[in-house]
């Protein structure tokens, strides 16, 4: 058997060392200058609240049609969750919400790189504490590990005029019901729901004592139908694979034509609770249109 050269292993070692450490590791209060994120909600968050000179790369979402800041992506590389990938852009800050798996965190934790892993804690929200509440307590938060709170600032007051909007609006009378290209809705405990509520209208799901996401209940809907139809991710080009499901039936079809129709862009839906006030208030504000008219 050959012999190891005793110069190798301090060479591998000093390599190894090398990669499972990146050079610029900053510790918590000063501003990351390479940020990279894993998926689509961590983009929005990134692209959002973080200068593009701190970002070294985003996820293949973060172009697509529902992404809320595709037009900021620009000339950002685009990767995929793959740790080699992540270890050869030197990171100062991975952000990621739910792009791979457990081994991917637990293997960034092993080589130091600093991760920022966003949560879906709006779907907690409560009377106790509000999607507001939540929302500012994250946006405040992430912003400061970017070392931009004067973002966090203006994001929220834009969030806050939405929100004080909204609690003035009279509620809604009818249930409104939320359809997906795939012919699934919402019941009880979910963002989606918060969401429906805090625009004033309630929720055809909840009201049939459903909770989290179900399949849409044909039968149901026959017995009685929903005042108002909501419909999300229509407008996207993955929408397109459901042409054949049940949601593009005559029966849904002839439903969506005969009530108010609100159509919400999936850009506003994707993620988590950034753009939950602002979608809200983009339902009401296109359902007091159309009563309008």
């Amino acid at each position: 058997m050959a012999k190891i050269s005793k110069t190798i292993i301090p060479t591998l070692f000093a390599t190894l060392s090398s990669l499972a450490m990146p050079e610029d590791v900053k510790p918590k209060g000063v501003k990351p200058t390479r940020i990279v994120s894993l998926d689509y909600c961590a983009d929005q968050y990134v692209l959002g609240l973080a200068e593009r000179s701190q970002i070294a790369a985003v996820s293949m979402e973060a172009s697509l049609s529902h992404s809320y800041y595709k037009d900021k992506v620009e000339s950002i590389r685009q990767i995929r969750p793959s740790t080699d990938l992540i270890l050869s852009l030197n990171p100062d800050l991975v952000v990621k919400s739910w792009a791979g798996d457990r081994n991917l965190s637990i293997s960034l934790a092993k080589l130091n790189v600093p991760l920022l892993e966003i949560s879906m804690s709006e779907d907690q929200a409560s009377q106790k504490k509000t999607i507001y509440d939540i929302s500012k307590q994250k946006i405040s938060m992430i912003a400061g590990r970017f070392g931009h709170h004067e973002k966090a600032a203006q994001l929220l007051t834009n969030i806050e005029n939405d929100f004080k909007a909204l609690k003035a609006f009279k509620p809604v009378k009818g249930q409104a019901l939320y359809l997906t290209p795939g012919a699934f809705s919402t019941g009880d405990k979910t963002l989606m729901n918060e969401i429906i509520k805090l625009a004033g209208f309630q929720n055809y799901m909840s009201q049939l004592g459903y909770t989290g996401w179900q399949p849409i209940p044909l039968e149901r809907m026959v017995e009685k139908a929903p005042d108002i139809m909501i419909t999300g991710f229509y407008d996207v080009a993955s929408a397109v694979n459901f042409n054949w499901g049940i949601a593009r039936h005559d029966f849904f079809e002839k439903k969506l034509n005969a009530v108010t129709r609100i159509d919400i862009p999936g850009s506003y839906l994707s993620c988590s609770g950034l753009f939950a006030i602002p979608a809200a208030k983009y339902l009401r504000d296109q359902y007091n249109q159309k009563e309008d008219q």
